[in-house]
């Protein structure tokens, strides 16, 4: 038996995946609604996670009850989280569940339409909810926007006869890296340059990436200058300005001073 993912229809916004083919049985990742006829039309009511395909018994869907519910239909459609009348129920039942979904559905960041918009509109001159006491907490709100990347952990310990900077990069904005975060760290004088990768995207909003450096020998004490780029295609990188409240060089990057490895207060000597 296959499954059919439903393909988008008209010229509108993408409310299901492309149509592809998967085979079953298997456990899929997220709420699935079963088709009610072969013109591709889904049963809105039926949504429910899928528990498995039996010959005798066939397509198995865990419902908001936690009760399996067996169908006989042939194809089953992943809808877009918006769809779901019953969304925050689905995304409590996910986390009891311990749901690990490989394609963000339940808990990717949704806007409901209010009911008194005008499906006739082309354009939006009013905002819901946009009222603010004050006009920094607007522009604050647009800084957060996008990706806003920043050195905002950083450690050094002994390692290997030598120093290890381990530094933790926050993204505290609603988007990742559109591209490849690349970091360097060198030192003042230019006789030290170290340079290295982040996965394509990480951080992601709201999330941590930690990168290590393992420094030569004799650096301890001295300043180093961090700097970030963004690679969105092979060999084109543009600099970027650290979103951080310490003070930044005139390029955007970030000074950072070593502890010398003859100070006291070395947490266990390390």
């Amino acid at each position: 038996m296959r499954g059919r993912v439903a393909p988008r229809t008209g010229e509108g916004p993408r409310l299901f995946h492309e149509e592809v083919e998967v085979t079953l049985p298997g456990v899929a990742d997220g709420p699935v609604h079963l088709e009610s006829d072969a013109g591709g039309q889904v049963d809105m009511t039926s949504a429910g996670f899928l528990r498995g395909v039996d010959a005798a018994k066939g397509i198995g869907l865990v419902n908001l009850d936690g009760e399996t519910v067996w169908s006989k239909a042939t194809s089953v459609a992943v809808p877009h989280a918006i769809l779901l009348g019953d969304l925050d129920d689905f995304r409590a039942l996910g986390v009891e569940l311990s749901l690990k979904q490989g394609v963000s559905q339940l808990f990717r960041e949704t806007f409901r339409r209010g009911n008194d918009f005008d499906e006739n509109a082309t354009s939006v001159t009013e905002f819901r909810n946009g009222k603010f006491a004050q006009l920094n907490h607007a522009l604050g709100l647009c800084r957060r926007m996008g990706y806003r990347v920043r050195p905002a952990w950083i450690w050094q310990r002994k390692r290997y006869g030598t120093a290890e900077i381990i530094v933790g990069f926050a993204n505290s904005g609603v988007a990742g890296i559109p591209g490849v975060l690349r970091i360097t760290i060198e030192s003042q004088d230019g006789k030290f340059r170290q340079s290295g990768s982040l996965d394509a995207g990480h951080p992601h909003g709201g999330k941590i990436r930690q990168a290590s450096f393992i420094l030569p020998p004799g650096m301890d004490g001295q300043k180093l200058t961090l700097r970030g780029e963004i690679e969105a295609k092979a060999g084109v990188r543009q600099p970027i300005r650290w979103a951080c409240a310490q003070p930044l060089n005139a390029d955007g990057s970030l000074t950072i001073n070593l502890k010398s490895n003859a100070d006291k207060d070395w947490r266990k000597g390390v």
